[in-house]
């Protein structure tokens, strides 16, 4: 989404007040690119932690007496 921003501002000299887009483009790089280019953004953000049937960070629990995160049936996760 980035490149095709600028390629439409660079190419056709043109300074788009807002973009849209769907949640796909929705990352939050994105979303600060577009603000920061003091350019308004409506794009809704992307669910990742329900975005596929695997586990999300928020998930994950950490046991710090032995280092490690836990999985939600409580198994050890390996690096």
């Amino acid at each position: 989404m980035r490149d095709l921003l600028w390629r439409v501002c660079f190419r056709r000299k043109i300074r788009p007040h807002q973009v849209t887009g769907d949640a796909k483009y929705g990352t939050i790089e994105n979303i600060v690119a577009v603000k920061d280019a003091e350019i308004r953004a409506n794009i809704p953000l992307t669910d990742f932690a329900h975005r596929t049937d695997f586990y999300g960070q928020d998930d994950l629990v950490f046991d710090p007496e032995r280092n490690e995160y836990r999985c939600p049936q409580t198994h050890p996760l390996r690096r």
